[in-house]
């Protein structure tokens, strides 16, 4: 079985593929259920956190957890600061 290299860059791709899905999914499935628009956003960004602990932790890649934590935290801080 092929190991997963620690890379910044594929950990940076999967953070942004994953936050993008899971946005178009709860977009898609619950667009009207949410009061105030920030929670769809907020809500994308949970699996992040997820992969995040799974990288970090369990598969001992650092550089792939660090970008998924930086788009996390980029994506948590834009819905504050865009999003109305």
């Amino acid at each position: 079985m092929k190991k997963i290299e620690d890379n910044f860059w594929i950990g940076l791709a999967l953070a942004l593929v994953s936050a993008g899905l899971f946005f178009l999914l709860f977009n898609a499935v619950i667009p009207s259920t949410f009061g105030n628009p920030k929670t769809v956003y907020l809500f994308a960004l949970v699996p992040d956190l997820i992969l995040f602990r799974i990288f970090t932790v369990n598969l001992q890649r650092p550089k792939m957890g660090r970008a998924l934590l930086l788009v996390t935290v980029l994506g948590i801080i834009a819905s504050f600061i865009f999003v109305r």
